[in-house]
């Protein structure tokens, strides 16, 4: 995917004592945590989540991510993330319940002529979550960048999977992975087929985000097809990768 986004596309002794003590602790946290452990400067901005391993950690947080910026930390290689308990806003079960929805809106659309994803096949309303869980997710050159998401593999009553990142605070779709085990795909494997498949997805991606999108570039390799689509937002464009395969596709790959 590097070699296609290529072409496609950080006083006294008590005083020393209290110094002592503070450098202490900052070992101790390197040592035990890992490097998303933002340093919080601003009070109103603290929040608290528990690990999976059953640590608590406090983070700085900047509250004003809009959806462009949220899909574009998913993208983003410069990532940390951490398996948490739960999300902020949501639990597994409304984590969950959101994703059928938001997928059933999703498939409505491409049903609707606008998108691409009609032909998969997927059903969310019989889809159940194998695994998934709450994750924290920091962007390492800017760690007041982060929040937390739902990651989910639902597999439905004939066997097709998705794989799918959920906002945690918006409940909005960030990225799929998907793969039918019944369906043959958007058609034929040929470059045309996968080009108007490609398309279709990228007008899929605007009208499920309403925001403009549009396929800026597209590669046919054997019998998958790699696209970059272009969000444009507050006069900045950000790239949107993925595969186009016979039996399925990836939205938002990084």
């Amino acid at each position: 995917m590097e070699a296609i986004k290529a072409r496609l596309k950080t006083q006294g002794w008590l005083a020393r004592l209290v110094m002592i003590a503070a450098a202490a602790a900052v070992l101790v946290v390197c040592f035990f945590m890992p490097n998303i452990v933002a340093a919080v400067t601003d009070a109103a901005t603290i929040d608290s989540l528990v690990t999976t391993e059953s640590r608590t950690i406090n983070v700085e947080t900047k509250l004003d991510l809009g959806i462009p910026e949220r899909i574009a930390l998913v993208a983003n290689r410069n990532v940390e993330t951490l398996p948490i308990n739960t999300g902020r806003a949501m639990d597994a079960a409304q984590a969950e319940s959101k994703a059928k929805a938001e997928l059933t809106a999703f498939f409505t659309l491409s049903a609707a002529g606008q998108g691409a994803a009609g032909p998969f096949g997927f059903a969310p309303e019989s889809s159940e979550a194998e695994e998934g869980g709450a994750v924290f997710i920091v962007n390492t050159d800017d760690p007041s960048v982060n929040m937390v998401i739902w990651e989910f593999t639902l597999k439905d009553s004939t066997g097709n999977k998705m794989k799918i990142t959920l906002d945690d605070e918006t409940g909005v779709i960030l990225k799929l992975i998907y793969a039918s085990e019944t369906a043959a795909g958007p058609g034929a494997s040929t470059d045309s087929a996968m080009y108007d498949s490609a398309l279709r997805l990228a007008t899929l991606m605007a009208a499920y985000y309403d925001m403009p999108i549009k396929l800026a570039d597209y590669m046919y390799i054997g019998e998958l097809a790699y696209y970059r689509a272009d969000l444009t937002a507050g006069g900045i464009e950000i790239p949107m990768y993925g595969v186009v395969r016979p039996s399925g596709f990836t939205m938002n790959e990084s």
